[in-house]
């Protein structure tokens, strides 16, 4: 097998995409990557080289540019390495390589892997529409279909036929991270982008509501990320009175992020939609209590009482919030219960037991 990884997805080059693509190869499999002329963090491309990838470089791909250009460059480049196996992560990915495997046909077939990320899910006539479109798009060109979660599964069950649940894989460097866990306070953390869905506010109406009742003085939030409405929530901190205990620390590295969530005890997802669900999984791995609404990926990862908590709003995460200050053995019990699980969302053990198979099925 000699497969074709995509790791630009719309936006440049991105750390987890970069992170399967590294296991892939640890794995043995013979891969070559496909990278954009963005990097969302320094370094990444380089990562790839240093483990004697193979690159092919599509200038402006992650600007959706060039589209004929590419079509022959990936045409060119499968068949003079003999490519097999493709797997894209967008649409446009996918009706490029699409494109290039009919033009193939008489020199061997390729096969084609897909990653469903997210749909618009957060607008619900845009969803629909995102739904239609892809759906019939993998209906005609996908041969594998690989989806993170039972929500997703659900969105497209038509093509259940086609369709492989992977979990999703977290950074080595979140695995080679020991269990920290302050012993006072409760230190929350919700790395996201500020835009519409994402819904920071409810997390700082309910910390206000918790610190309100309990006159506590040690506990934090930190929110990392970058966005449109990054201004508006941190205005709206500044209205609930407090803002000197909120952290917008911006767009922050891998490592950096790494290094805010080892520190904190408590994440908490307050979405109207997970799909993916890194800000999930890269605290589970890490060993802390989950905080989530129900929605998503959630279901798949979190267990009432077990690994987390579900919430509906803000009054019953203040709730929650007021009961844990009140139990940090729980807390901590949780955290250990979650560390103690974090292999099954290691890149390594999801390639070698999931993806191999997929790929050479």
């Amino acid at each position: 097998m000699k497969l074709l990884f995509f790791t630009d997805c719309s936006s440049g080059v991105i750390g987890y995409h970069v992170d399967h693509v590294r296991a892939i190869k640890k794995a043995g499999v013979d891969v070559h990557a496909v990278v954009s002329s963005k990097e969302l963090e320094h370094g990444l491309i380089a990562s790839i080289a240093v483990d004697n990838i193979p690159i092919l470089e599509l200038e402006g791909l992650e600007c959706h540019q060039h589209f004929w250009k590419h079509v022959r460059a990936v045409y060119k480049y499968v068949k003079e390495n003999g490519i097999d196996n493709v797997h894209v992560q967008t649409n446009w990915q996918l009706i490029m390589v699409a494109i290039v495997r009919m033009c193939l046909l008489l020199y061997n077939h390729v096969s084609i892997t897909y990653t469903i990320h997210a749909f618009r899910h957060n607008h619900p006539k845009k969803s629909f529409i995102a739904r239609v479109v892809i759906g019939f798009l993998l209906f005609l060109f996908a041969d594998k279909v690989i989806y993170t979660c039972t929500f997703l599964k659900e969105k497209f069950s038509w093509l259940n036929y086609k369709m492989h649940c992977v979990p999703l894989g977290v950074s080595e460097l979140f695995h080679d991270e020991s269990l920290y866990l302050h012993q006072t306070g409760l230190y929350i953390i919700f790395p996201a982008a500020f835009r519409y869905g994402k819904n920071q506010e409810m997390i700082l109406k309910a910390f206000a509501e918790f610190l309100q009742k309990t006159s506590d003085e040690k506990s934090f939030v930190i929110l990392p990320g970058t966005g449109d409405r990054l201004d508006t929530v941190k205005q709206y901190a500044q209205s609930l009175g407090i803002s000197d205990r909120v952290y917008f620390p911006g767009y922050c590295s891998c490592e950096v992020l790494c290094e805010l969530e080892r520190k904190c005890n408590i994440a908490v997802i307050p979405t109207n939609s997970e799909t993916y669900g890194l800000c999930i999984v890269e605290p589970f791995v890490l060993g802390k209590c989950i905080l989530t609404r129900n929605v998503g990926v959630a279901s798949d990862i979190i267990k009432e009482s077990e690994n987390g908590f579900y919430f509906e709003n803000y009054i019953d995460l203040a709730q929650k919030l007021i009961f844990l200050s009140r139990n940090m053995d729980l807390i901590s019990q949780i955290a250990e219960r979650n560390y103690m699980q974090k292999k099954q969302f290691s890149w390594d053990v999801i390639v070698r037991t999931k993806y191999l198979p997929i790929y050479n099925k």
